[in-house]
C-alpha cells in the first residue's frame, strides 16, 4: 500500500507583489485571468507556496515553486484549529478547484458555488453536519 502524503501546517502572509509565475507555468498564460493572486505561506517544512484563487468556484489552488499543488483542508467542527496543506497531484487539484461535472462545459459559472467547501485529511469533500 502506498504512504500517505503528510499534510503540513503552514503560515500565511502577504507578499509584497503577486507572483504569477507558477501559475503561468502550471497552464499557461491564458489561466490568469480566471484566478486572483492571494497570499502566499510558509510550511512548517520550509516550502513556500502561492495560492491563487479561482474567480468564480472561489476555491483555491496552492503551488510551490517546483509547481507541485497543496490542497488546503480544514474542519470547521473543530474551531481554532488551523488547516494544513496536503501535496496532491497537479491534475487533481486543477481538477477539484475548476473542473465541476455539473456544469455544461466544466468550468464554474460566476456565483454558482456559494456553499462552503469542506475536506478531510485524504481530500474527499465533507458535508455540514456530517461527524467522525
Amino acid at each position: 500500500m502506498p504512504r500517505k502524503k503528510k499534510p503540513y501546517r503552514g503560515t500565511g502572509f502577504m507578499p509584497d507583489e503577486p507572483n504569477w509565475d507558477r501559475l503561468r507555468a502550471a497552464g499557461g498564460e491564458w489561466l490568469l485571468g480566471k484566478f486572483m493572486a492571494m497570499n502566499e505561506v510558509e510550511l512548517e517544512n520550509g516550502v513556500n507556496l502561492c495560492c491563487y484563487k479561482h474567480i468564480d468556484s472561489r476555491r483555491s489552488l496552492h503551488l510551490d515553486p517546483e509547481l507541485n499543488a497543496y490542497l488546503y483542508f480544514f474542519d470547521d467542527r473543530k474551531p481554532g484549529e488551523s488547516g494544513r496543506y496536503k501535496p496532491v497531484p497537479l491534475d487533481e487539484a486543477f481538477a477539484l478547484v475548476v473542473l465541476q461535472p455539473e456544469f455544461a462545459d466544466g468550468w464554474f459559472e460566476r456565483g454558482r458555488s456559494d456553499r462552503p467547501w469542506i475536506v478531510d485529511e485524504d481530500g474527499n469533500e465533507v458535508e455540514e453536519g456530517d461527524s467522525d
